[in-house]
This record gives C-alpha cells, sequence and structure tokens, in this order.
C-alpha cells in the first residue's frame, strides 16, 4: 500500500510520492479540499493520475483506495471545476467531496470534506462530486452532540441487522423506489416491505415515508460522524 502524508495544514507542496517539493516562500493563500473514495483502485494508480494533473502543487494523504487532495485554488468554482477534473480522470466509482476557503480556514476546510465524504458514503449516494449543500441538514443536525447521539441510539437496531441495513441503503440508493431496491437485492418485493416494516418497528419511522427517509437519513449520518470522531479522537 502506498501511503503520503497529509500535515495540516502545511506551507510547502510535497510531490504525490511524498517526497518534498521545491520549496514555497509562503502557501498558496486559498486551496481546494478533496475528499476520495473509491470502488477499486489501488493507491499507486491514484497517485499516478494525480500527480499527472497535478505535478507538485498539491498536498496528498492515500490509503486504502481513497484519500485527502489538497490544491491551491482561487475561487469556490474553481475548487469545484478541480473535484470534477479529478472524477474524470479517475472514472465510474468515485465519490469526491470539495470544500473551499483560504489557507487560514484550512483546518476547517480539510473537516468539512471530511464530513461530507463520511455523510456521502454512510448513506450509500451514488458516484459522484459532493459539496456540504448537498447534505447539509444531515451534517448540521449530526453534528449537534446532544442530538447525534439520540439518533445514533435510534438507528443502531437497524445497523446491527445485516438484512435490514443492506435494504435500508438499497433503498436510499433507489431514491425510496421499493420495486428497484428490491431488484436490486434480488429479492421479492413481499420481501422488502416486511424488512421495511420491521425497521419502522424498531425505529418508530418508516422508510417509505418522506419525513421517516429524512429521520432515518440523519440518524445514519449522526452515526457515521460519531464514529469518525471516535476514531479521530487522540487516545
Amino acid at each position: 500500500m502506498t501511503t503520503q502524508t497529509l500535515r495540516q495544514p502545511a506551507p510547502v507542496p510535497v510531490r504525490p510520492d511524498g517526497g518534498p517539493g521545491r520549496e514555497a516562500a509562503a502557501p498558496a493563500p486559498a486551496w481546494a479540499a478533496l475528499g476520495i473514495r473509491t470502488r477499486d483502485r489501488v493507491d499507486s494508480t491514484l497517485a499516478a493520475v494525480l500527480g499527472r494533473r497535478f505535478g507538485s502543487a498539491t498536498l496528498l494523504r492515500l490509503s486504502g483506495g481513497g484519500g485527502q487532495l489538497l490544491v491551491p485554488a482561487p475561487d469556490r468554482q474553481q475548487a469545484l471545476r478541480l473535484a470534477h477534473q479529478v472524477r474524470e480522470d479517475l472514472g465510474d466509482g468515485v465519490w469526491i467531496s470539495v470544500a473551499w476557503g483560504p489557507y487560514e480556514e484550512l483546518g476547517s476546510g480539510v473537516r468539512e470534506m471530511t464530513n461530507v465524504l463520511t455523510v456521502v458514503c454512510a448513506l450509500n449516494r451514488r458516484p459522484g462530486v459532493y459539496q456540504l449543500g448537498d447534505v447539509a441538514v444531515e451534517c448540521a443536525v449530526a453534528n449537534s452532540p446532544a442530538v447525534s447521539r439520540c439518533l445514533a441510539a435510534l438507528i443502531e437496531p437497524v445497523v446491527t441487522r445485516p438484512e435490514l441495513m443492506e435494504t435500508l441503503k438499497a433503498l436510499i440508493e433507489a431514491d425510496g423506489n421499493r420495486a428497484r431496491a428490491a431488484s436490486e437485492l434480488i429479492i421479492h418485493r413481499s420481501t422488502i416491505d416486511y424488512r421495511l416494516q420491521r425497521i419502522e418497528q424498531l425505529t418508530g419511522h418508516s422508510p417509505t415515508s418522506v419525513g421517516g427517509m429524512r429521520t432515518l437519513c440523519t440518524a445514519l449520518a449522526a452515526r457515521a460522524l460519531l464514529r469518525l470522531q471516535g476514531t479521530s479522537s487522540p487516545g
């Protein structure tokens, strides 16, 4: 596995192979922060693709077929363009989150990018490019500690039952279409209906209603972010 290290923030660019780049007198005034997750790419392939596009003007950390990328960008529109260019370079099966901000706020930009990617993957969203606005409700609610704990407890009975979790994620990916979700899971329509009823019984929220689905999605996001924060905390 190839791993490059990203310091947050870091004033000196590094090459995609992890070695030092040309010395910089000062960091770029504004940066795009990109989070990347792939289905089947290896780190060395990612490093090669990203290196060809950005050269030494990047700060990069890769591990487990995904990672974090910082690139100088003058404005938010350019940051979004860079994210779409990276997705085109990497092809299908790639999730990219993007945040932008001045160098002085680089740390908060990295946290925003990380949270968005965590939530998008927890909700089984389709591959694509995502910003905070795409999951603003989930991130906002999930970032309230008391609400997060309540929602995480609510969804836990579903998470501990693989067939229910699989069904809920399939329904999310199918935009609430039960027939499409059943087809994706290769199960009978009556089976998916039974599982969705069990989810409602366990959580008190129906996955087949707009409000219920929103609550369950937010609960999944809250649990994912709590787990991320627990992993990231010292000790």
